[in-house]
């Protein structure tokens, strides 16, 4: 039970470290997907 909640306290801590750069990343990568979607729609259209 202690591994379990040292787990879960180190994996808070890699979020609140990496979270705000993964969400970037995320972001960037989901603007590019709903850029080429828009325009393959428009495409459709």
């Amino acid at each position: 039970m202690s591994y379990y909640k040292q787990y879960i306290v180190y994996l808070k801590l890699f979020i609140f470290k990496k979270g705000r750069l993964l969400a970037s990343a995320l972001d960037r990568y989901w603007n590019f997907f709903y850029i080429c979607s828009c325009k393959s729609n428009v495409i459709q259209l």
